[in-house]
């Protein structure tokens, strides 16, 4: 009866995890360029399970088989599948058709992004809604903002930054060999967990005046949810149950009646 509710609890503590991780993915379905994050869970153990011998008890060489004691989280991973392109207007909204990923310049190194919102500060240097410096092959992509400010630039699909018809820098568009070895860091960035290196995204397509939108689901986040919300409440039972057996046979099996 103990393993029952090791078993039920544990089952609990994965259900509340899966949550955590499927609210986070509905809290970003409209943040462009969200990559979902999916959970992977195991088996914490599994025992052997024997055919009761009524003068042995559970010493028998007649194996039943196995059973779980329970779960827990293994690990998590990025879906890196490409969300639908949706159409701004906004001259600074750009969306990555393909796989790679924009090379964005922050205090704590390199970091890369496929959320393509993007800004003008006050020096003309284009950057990410935190300030951080979209780079070109030259360096951060800088503007010169006095020459009509934004109507002017134009950015096409092989990411060449064009003002007033003149190539002012080309957009640094990187990829991975595996991108199961980018972490996410926040704000929609991500940089990679060792030391593999990036290179120069092939077969891409660079479409200005749209965005990105997430990959999360949201009828399938919702569906998993109440899923999730089920399986606790049934565990909850289990242990509720099992407890109340626990005490019934403590309390009144093998009580001698008077």
């Amino acid at each position: 009866m103990v393993r029952a509710i090791e078993a039920a609890a544990s089952g609990m503590i994965s259900q509340m995890n899966l949550n955590d991780i499927l609210a986070n993915n509905l809290a970003n379905i409209n943040t462009p360029g969200f990559k979902q994050t999916i959970a992977a869970f195991k088996d914490i153990k599994e025992t052997a399970v024997n055919e009761i011998n009524p003068a042995k008890g559970f010493e028998t060489d007649k194996p039943l088989g196995s059973v779980s004691l329970g779960s827990e989280l293994d690990k998590t991973c990025l879906d890196f599948s490409q969300g639908s392109i949706k159409t701004t207007g906004n001259k600074l909204d750009l969306a990555i058709n393909g796989s790679g990923f924009f090379t964005i310049q922050t205090p704590g190194g390199t970091a890369y992004t496929r959320n393509g919102s993007f800004v003008v500060n006050d020096k003309g240097t284009v950057s990410t809604a935190e300030g951080f410096a979209l780079m070109g092959e030259k360096g951060p992509l800088t503007l010169n903002t006095k020459t009509e400010e934004i109507k002017n630039i134009t950015i096409n699909s092989a990411g060449e930054v064009m003002q007033n018809g003149q190539i002012v820098d080309k957009l640094n568009i990187s990829d991975f060999a595996d991108l199961k070895s980018l972490q996410a860091v926040g704000n929609s960035l991500y940089k990679p967990t060792n030391n593999q290196l990036s290179f120069t995204a092939k077969n891409v397509e660079i479409k200005q005046g749209a965005l990105e939108t997430s990959n999360a689901n949201v009828v399938g986040t919702m569906v998993n949810t109440i899923q999730g919300q089920r399986t606790y409440e049934a565990l909850s039972k289990v242990i509720e149950t099992t407890s109340r057996t626990m005490s019934k046979s403590v309390n009144e099996v093998g009580r001698i009646k008077k």
